[in-house]
């Protein structure tokens, strides 16, 4: 099988190209901050699985495997917090769309009949995209800053009300320069 396969290759837009793209996905998947990521992943034609990444050898590491455009199957860990599962699934979406779908709408040339993958670990550029594409996906600017202002920066609220972690919300305000360290 593993000549089947292929690794996730960075899609080299620019991080605001990706947070554009990844609001754009939302609003058409009509996905609402704090809204359950079940409805979005299921129009997207993915599935949720669990694995043990403890357990796994050390080849069955990826966290996604796309098998076709509307089949693709997210791995989660068995261990983890709902914030941190949120995350990882708009991540892995993030996947599926900078480094799946939109090389073939741009006309790249991937390989025909084989599944792609992405690593559960790394810093790549491959990651950074994904993560970028999570943190717009599930925080899309405006409503960040809306909700930021009528918090007053509060970031436990403002995690609460994305349904992600307060780190992932301070990341997001740092990002958008509204928090200056």
């Amino acid at each position: 099988m593993d000549s089947d396969l292929y690794e996730a290759q960075p899609c080299n837009l620019t991080k605001h190209a990706v947070f554009e793209l990844a609001e754009d996905i939302a609003n058409q998947l009509d996905f609402n901050p704090g809204d359950k990521l079940d409805i979005a992943l299921k129009k997207l034609g993915g599935r949720l699985k669990v694995k043990d990444f403890w357990a796994a050898a050390d080849e069955e590491i990826a966290s996604i495997y796309v098998y076709d455009e509307g089949y693709f199957e997210i791995f989660l860990p068995t261990s983890s917090s709902k914030h941190r599962d949120r995350f990882t699934i708009a991540h892995e979406i993030g996947h599926y769309v900078l480094h799946y779908l939109y090389p073939r709408a741009d006309g790249k040339t991937i390989p025909n009949s084989k599944i792609m993958f992405a690593q559960r670990y790394g810093s790549s550029r491959v990651e950074w995209e994904a993560n970028w594409f999570a943190a717009a996906f599930l925080m899309p600017e405006e409503k960040f800053k809306q909700h930021y202002k009528e918090c007053n920066g509060d970031l436990i609220s403002i995690a609460d009300y994305f349904g992600v972690s307060a780190k992932a919300a301070e990341i997001r305000a740092e990002t958008m320069g509204l928090i200056i360290e």
